[in-house]
């Protein structure tokens, strides 16, 4: 089992069991998610022992479940993560998260070494965090096979990833800019299914709903 302490001020403590499995995705850098200060990503299986206490975290964390349940603990109680349950977690703040009872959860997470627009701990609702998860292990499916990625296709990926990082962290705006994000996420969904077509302006203008001039 994996116990670590990180800090002078145990600003983190955690317990890795043996039966838990993380994958790590690679961050381009200064690519798109290294511009938002996203500092590690990646998929991780949970079981047995795993938890995650941050008396006073030094970054800010977004943890989604995709399957199984885990357990958060916040100042003044506590709550059970859900399936397309999303925590986000701003730096400074107090929480921790675990398995329960050692029973499997799969989740997707980000470190994110800058500040966040949270001022406490928050629970959102996510239904695309498999879809950021699936984006996440063909990286790293590539990158296992001996195979890599052509630069273009990493962009077009961490750029998607980016564009919904940016809803979950600006979840509260309305009007204008939640249409503009909307939009962009069609846009880099309908590139990265598709890298092999040569895509033009006046197409991708037209997906988006924007003018190319635009």
């Amino acid at each position: 089992m994996n116990i670590f302490e990180t800090n002078n001020n145990i600003r983190e403590t955690g317990i890795i069991g043996p039966r838990c499995r993380e994958t790590f995705m690679p961050i381009l850098e200064g690519g798109p998610l290294a511009k938002l200060g996203v500092c590690a990503a990646g998929v991780s299986a949970l079981s047995g022992a795993y938890c995650m206490h941050r008396p006073c975290s030094s970054i800010s964390v977004v943890v989604g479940t995709l399957a199984g349940k885990g357990l958060l603990h916040v100042e003044g109680g506590r709550q059970i993560l859900k399936p397309v349950d999303l925590l986000v977690a701003p730096r400074g703040v107090h929480h921790r998260y675990e398995t329960i009872r050692g029973q499997p959860w799969k989740i997707v997470w980000f470190n994110i070494e800058c500040e966040i627009p949270f001022d406490r701990v928050r629970v959102l609702k996510a239904d695309y965090l498999s879809s950021i998860a699936k984006d996440f292990l063909d990286v790293n499916a590539e990158a296992s096979s001996g195979l890599s990625l052509s630069a273009e296709a990493r962009m077009g990926k961490e750029s998607y990833l980016a564009v919904l990082l940016q809803r979950i962290l600006h979840h509260g705006k309305r009007g204008q800019q939640v249409l503009h994000e909307a939009r962009l996420h069609v846009l880099w969904r309908s590139v990265t299914n598709d890298f092999a077509r040569k895509w033009r302006l006046p197409e991708l203008a037209r997906i988006a709903g924007y003018s190319p001039e635009h």
